[in-house]
């Protein structure tokens, strides 16, 4: 598990076809009234894609946004998905009232992240 607060970001070193790094919350979370799931990423030698997803629901179902933002080598970024842009497998649905679990996407290096946030 790992909590962020944008004070120190967690340094994560993943695998040549990379990791989803999160944190199984203790708590269900709710989102109602956000729009947006942020989290920022500073890279070294290499870039990187990133990407969020969540478990939602009863089944803790798996949905993400699937639109891997590059981050160049050697700079930050803030990764962004508006909650519209996370899909679910068909039949399931996006339920923003029972968050269970909070992931994000990186590939090939050792990276920093940190300030995970809903807006």
């Amino acid at each position: 598990q790992f909590h962020t607060d944008g004070s120190q970001g967690l340094e994560v070193v993943t695998t040549p076809d990379g990791n989803w790094f999160g944190a199984r919350l203790d708590q269900v979370l709710d989102l109602t009234g956000t729009s947006m799931l942020k989290f920022d990423v500073k890279t070294t030698t290499k870039g990187t894609p990133g990407e969020l997803a969540l478990q939602v629901g009863p089944d803790w179902t798996w949905c993400q946004g699937g639109l891997w933002t590059w981050t160049n080598p050697d700079s930050s970024q803030t990764i962004k998905r508006k909650l519209s842009e996370i899909t679910c497998p068909e039949g399931a649905l996006l339920d923003v009232t029972q968050i269970h679990a909070v992931w994000v996407f990186l590939k090939d290096g050792a990276f920093h992240i940190d300030n995970i946030r809903a807006e």
